[in-house]
């Protein structure tokens, strides 16, 4: 054993040495990476530490400290306009200085979504999605592939009609409960303080039918743990998606073990949690047990004529059936295709968190809006009018509700080699070519690209016009500035489910009532702008999420 005894010069030394000779190490490092020709020119923000670190969950407003995920709706354009261009490089400095390519332009957005080889996605950022098995959001290469194939026909045309019928009886369903029709007969309106407690409880009733094929006013779990106070299945399905954030990030030892750590309301809403999510694994794997003791050797595709339940579980069991039997048919030599069970909860399970808060904070955004523009509202109502021929529609009339989206701010990508890209400049102005270093960050900055005033005149005002289709119901807009389910390949493979529903519900409600802002007493006096910012206040979230405005709903005549 050597032991050290070191003199208090020594000491003092080594107390201001170390961090000195520290810091000429990061600067050295800064040097070389931001002194890079096409580098240079587009620095950005600097920070200690990067987007999609630990602290910059921690730290999620900061702009200094990390790049938090709020920030990037905060800033979601200053970044661009201080560097004069609108990809910008952020520079982290802990531990090691490390770039984070941001991207608002849609050609460079382009580039990178066209090439999963050069900027696959970092699974390694989502491994708290596969706390219930591998899935299509959480994989890349050949197994993402293997994903791909096997769910994308879950989504088929006959789930789109299961998702409309089951988003108009959920919605239909809240106007006759005998509050809602008690209210209206009393004062000929109904008050609503939080529309996001409703639009989460129809989205969550969607996505159960839609998704699980539970009707959550009906059905209970099984028997699982011998306790006889399980939850029914709506109490699962709603702690499940409220509080899913929680379960994934803490540890599993520590939720297996919160009866002997916490107390009193801790105790009880960590104990609730997990009976929860092990019940609601229980009840999959039941049905998949279920499917197997059957014993009916005819495989359905998911299109099937014999076929009468189309939600997505049911379809991706049909599904990863006939794959299985595919495979076999066509050579015994190859490995077999089919998931395994924890892969079939796994990905049916990102369905569940990908399907319902998103949505449903895309709708309180939308309602708001359509609230506080009480002129697009009546555009909207008469175009509905015109379209649906004054009735409840009973297919996908499709109005103009896209102002609305999106909830998520970001898509993060990772540079697998020494690559490049090419900025476009304008008309007479050379092309930047910039390096992209092996393992750089690369974050497709979707609120920075949708508030680019280059492809959107006023984007911060409510102009639902701007998505009106054009002669021969082309779109009009930029198609690749406009990224709410991402793009290329990886984009979300639910959009049609989450459009179909929210289609619904808007043209719905609005069709039957006429929708306002509470005028309370204590905002008598507030401008426009003032109410503008009050209504539309976005909150942090796992999403970005809107506030709570007190709303008026009164039928229309």
């Amino acid at each position: 054993m050597f032991c050290f005894n070191l003199d208090p010069q020594t000491t003092y030394a080594l107390i201001i040495a170390i961090p000195v000779v520290w810091a000429f190490r990061i600067y050295t490092e800064y040097k070389a990476l931001t002194q890079q020709d096409g580098i240079r020119q587009i620095l950005g923000p600097v920070t200690l530490f990067a987007a999609y670190s630990m602290p910059a969950f921690t730290f999620h407003n900061s702009s200094r400290i990390a790049l938090g995920y709020f920030q990037f709706w905060l800033s979601r354009r200053d970044w661009y306009e201080n560097a004069k261009s609108d990809i910008v490089y952020a520079v982290s400095l802990l531990p090691r200085v490390k770039l984070t390519l941001l991207v608002a332009d849609p050609s460079v957005a382009k580039q990178i979504t066209s090439s999963r080889i050069h900027f696959p996605k970092p699974v390694e950022k989502y491994g708290l999605l596969t706390v219930f098995g591998s899935n299509i959001v959480a994989s890349e290469g050949n197994l993402w592939k293997k994903y791909r194939r096997i769910c994308a026909p879950s989504f088929s045309e006959r789930n789109n009609r299961l998702v409309w019928d089951t988003t108009m009886r959920a919605i239909n369903g809240f106007f006759e409960s005998e509050d809602w029709k008690q209210s209206l007969r009393n004062s000929g309106k109904v008050v609503i303080q939080d529309l996001r407690v409703h639009t989460a409880d129809w989205t969550l009733r969607v996505i159960a039918a839609a998704g699980f094929g539970q009707d959550l006013s009906t059905q209970t779990f099984s028997q699982a743990d011998g306790n006889s106070s399980l939850p029914t299945a709506k109490d699962a399905f709603e702690i499940v998606s409220k509080d899913i954030m929680l379960y994934l990030l803490l540890p599993k030892w520590f939720l297996n073990h919160s009866d002997q750590f916490t107390w009193g309301r801790v105790k009880t809403k960590l104990s609730g949690v997990r009976r929860a999510f092990t019940n609601l694994q229980d009840y999959l794997l039941g049905i998949i047990n279920e499917r197997r003791s059957d014993g009916d050797s005819t495989v359905e595709g998911p299109d099937s004529e014999m076929s009468t339940n189309h939600d997505l579980f049911t379809n991706l069991l049909r599904a990863n059936d006939a794959e299985h039997e595919e495979t076999e048919a066509d050579d015994d030599s190859k490995p077999t295709l089919r998931l395994d069970d924890s892969e079939l909860i796994g990905n049916i399970f990102v369905f569940l968190l990908a399907g319902h808060e998103t949505t449903a904070h895309t709708l309180c955004f939308a309602l708001h809006l359509l609230a506080l523009y009480p002129e697009e509202q009546r555009k909207l109502y008469d175009d509905i009018r015109v379209v649906c021929n004054g009735r409840i529609p009973d297919d996908g009339c499709s109005p103009g509700i896209l102002e609305a989206l999106s909830t998520r701010t970001n898509v993060p990508k990772t540079s697998h080699d020494n690559t490049s890209i090419v900025v476009h400049g304008p008309k007479g102005v050379q092309d930047l070519v910039v390096p992209v270093p092996q393992g750089t960050q690369v974050m497709l900055h979707i609120a920075g690209l949708h508030y680019n005033p280059k492809y959107w005149p006023n984007p911060t005002e409510f102009k639902p016009d701007r998505f009106m289709p054009g002669p021969g119901g082309d779109p009009t807009w930029p198609k690749d500035a406009f990224i709410p389910f991402s793009a290329g390949s990886r984009s979300c493979i639910g959009r049609r489910f989450a459009e179909t529903e929210s289609v619904a519900i808007i043209t719905t409600i609005v069709l039957m009532y006429e929708i306002t802002v509470k005028e309370d007493a204590q905002f008598r006096g507030e401008t426009f702008e003032e109410k503008r910012r009050r209504v539309l206040k976005v909150l942090n979230g796992p999403t970005i999420k809107p506030g709570a405005v007190p709303l008026v709903f009164r039928k229309r005549d």
